[in-house]
């Protein structure tokens, strides 16, 4: 039982740390905060979307709001057509940059002007998260609270603390398979000598079977035939018992 729930806790812990790595992984690519897109990624995957696509949204929106801030005029045009200042969203964070997008997108008309601009900020993820901006901007912070609500939120420490654990159990794997490994390589003279002697006997093997295979078939010869001749008369009285 200790064994069990020992094993059971390992793997527990194994999948937390591997849903751990990934929320981090993506924060990294991303630039948000772990705990705010384990919100957007509850949020997606409730109205159909994958959180990997905010990847390349949030890139998409990072190079625009650069663009506008430069002086591109279609980005520039995008940004203002959603109401949002251009000196306002450059101070922004990564996070409340898209925040601030999708919520203006969310409460947005729907259109061909809301598909235009939502697809010139988040480039292909705009496609990706229509379902939940389309829940308005209200829609969407309820579902992200309600990750919070839901508890599955984990906070900053215990991400990073889940990719410690799954780094150090990596390398705890990598060491025990260099120990087997080892143990292996220190076999393998020891194997060879086994089966090089293998090999030698292999015609002394042959020449014995070649004499007792005639035997064999004479034995089975004389064994088959009786038997299937029992077997002709007791089928017939099996079959009338079962069928009465």
């Amino acid at each position: 039982g200790a064994t069990a729930a020992v094993a059971g806790l390992t793997s527990m812990a194994n999948k937390t740390a591997t849903y751990a790595d990934e929320i981090d992984k993506l924060s990294e690519r991303t630039g948000i905060n772990r705990e705010e897109l384990q919100r957007w990624r509850y949020a997606m995957e409730q109205s159909g979307g994958n959180a990997s696509k905010l990847e390349v949204g949030v890139k998409k929106l990072s190079d625009q709001v650069v663009a506008a801030s430069e002086g591109n005029a279609l980005a520039t045009e995008a940004f203002e057509k959603l109401g949002i200042s251009i000196d306002d969203i450059s101070n922004m964070s990564l996070d409340e940059q898209l925040q601030t997008v999708t919520n203006a997108l969310a409460d947005m008309e729907e259109g061909a002007e809301r598909n235009a601009i939502g697809n010139d900020l988040l480039g292909k993820s705009y496609t990706d998260m229509l379902p939940l901006l389309n829940a308005g901007s209200q829609g969407m912070q309820d579902l992200k609270d309600r990750a919070d609500e839901l508890g599955i939120v984990m906070s900053e420490d215990a991400i990073v603390a889940g990719v410690v654990y799954g780094d150090t159990m990596a390398d705890v794997q990598k060491s025990v398979d260099s120990l087997f490994n080892s143990l292996s390589a220190s076999l393998f003279p020891i194997l060879t000598q086994v089966l090089e002697m293998v090999i030698g006997y292999m015609p002394k093997v042959q020449s014995l079977f070649d004499r007792l295979a005639p035997i064999l078939v004479d034995l089975l010869d004389g064994i088959i035939p009786p038997l299937a001749d029992l077997a002709d008369q007791l089928l017939p009285i099996i079959f009338d018992l079962i069928d009465s």
